[in-house]
């Protein structure tokens, strides 16, 4: 049974328990001393190169330094995909011993987790998201629910296209944007322009209906207008109209007023109007039965119980006035006719008569008569 050493390839034989190798690896021709890097060119001391070839599938002894290995494999995983890191001399494949024994500490690192990633992501309905937070979930529903919520920072990717979600298309919209970008027209853009067109129609609509409102108002508001203006006039009419009447009124009530303070005299005893249409000037009120003189308004009991002195001086039934007047007659007649007249006795009984008869008399009730 062979010795196991570093730098061998093993593989169990299938019909034995024997292990055999399979590869070996070639190991350093120089033992000590310095040397040159076949890619750096620069002469180093032996122990800045690997003692054996970088992968067991090399075929050459190490001629490359430790310092450009280490730089390739850095080179390879930044520049390439993870899995294809190559011998920087012979080109073939480095597997995850290799990395992990001649790659940087940070280089080896990120190797590691892209492994990890593609390990994971073999498993069914495994995905990483999208945004670079590093972090990955198994989305059960698949591709029948494509929208993918990261459960470590909320970022939405499509599980269809392993990219962000694209918002407000589906996942064939997508797929055609993609073919042709210039033409592809979204559901979204089709509703939202149909939407546009509803609105644009809904607004010539309400601007016409107002439009029509703002015409009926304004009707509405000249013919109020006008009815306002016509209801003015006819109250103009009327203050004029009530004004001609009143003044008319009053020109009446004063002529009438003046009329009757000519025409009548107020009765002694209540002061109602009293107008005298014939004969003598004995009085009775009709209304309290007040009897007087009309001339000078000398209670008439008086003047039966006492004489006719009861008159008033400038009466003409007072004693003086009849004396006056008798000389007055006489002389006129002595002028008029030549003869000589005695003169008579005059009593108090020649000018009035208890027994004569009560001339008319006339009383205005509660308002003033107008006179024509």
């Amino acid at each position: 049974m062979a010795r196991i050493s570093f730098g061998q390839r093993y593989q169990r034989d299938p019909g034995t328990a024997t292990v055999l190798v399979t590869h070996q690896r070639v190991a350093s021709e120089h033992a000590s001393g310095d040397r040159d890097c076949s890619i750096c060119t620069d002469t180093k001391e032996d122990i800045l190169f690997p003692r054996f070839s970088p992968t067991a599938s090399c075929l050459h002894p190490p001629t490359a330094c430790l310092e450009c290995l280490e730089r390739s494999i850095r080179s390879d995983l930044t520049s390439k995909i993870w899995t294809d890191i190559r011998c920087p001399e012979c080109r073939e494949f480095l597997d995850y011993t290799d990395i992990q024994r001649y790659a940087d500490e940070e280089t080896f690192k990120r190797y590691e987790t892209l492994a990890l990633r593609a390990a994971m992501a073999e498993a069914e309905n495994f995905f990483w998201c999208t945004s670079g937070c590093g972090s990955g979930q198994i989305h059960e529903s698949g591709q029948d629910q494509p929208i993918v919520i990261c459960l470590h920072c909320t970022h939405r990717s499509c599980f269809h296209h392993n990219v962000a979600w694209h918002q407000g298309l589906t996942c064939d919209e997508y797929d055609q944007l993609l073919a042709d970008p210039d033409n592809f027209r979204s559901k979204l853009e089709i509703d939202n322009e149909a939407w546009a067109a509803a609105q644009e129609a809904q607004l010539e609509a309400d601007r016409a209906m107002a439009q029509g409102l703002l015409e009926e108002e304004r009707r509405v508001r000249e013919m109020r207008e006008m009815r306002e203006r016509e209801e003015r006039e006819r109250t103009r009419k009327a203050i004029e109209l009530a004004r001609q009447i009143a003044a008319r009124r009053k020109a009446e009530e004063d002529m009438s007023r003046e009329t009757v303070g000519r025409t009548t005299k107020p009765c002694p005893g209540c002061g109602w109007a009293i107008e005298k249409n014939d004969g003598c000037s004995h009085m009775t009120c009709v209304k309290c039965k007040h009897q007087f003189c009309y001339e000078c308004g000398a209670d008439h009991k008086q003047i039966l119980e006492k004489d006719n002195t009861v008159h008033k001086e400038d009466c003409k039934f007072h004693p003086s006035q009849l004396e006056d007047s008798a000389e007055s007659e006489v002389r006129d007649n002595d002028e008029g006719d030549g003869d000589d007249t005695e003169e008579g006795d005059w009593d108090e009984g020649d000018f009035e008569d208890e027994e004569d008869e009560e001339e008319e008399v006339i009383v205005i009730r509660g308002s003033i008569r107008r006179f024509k």
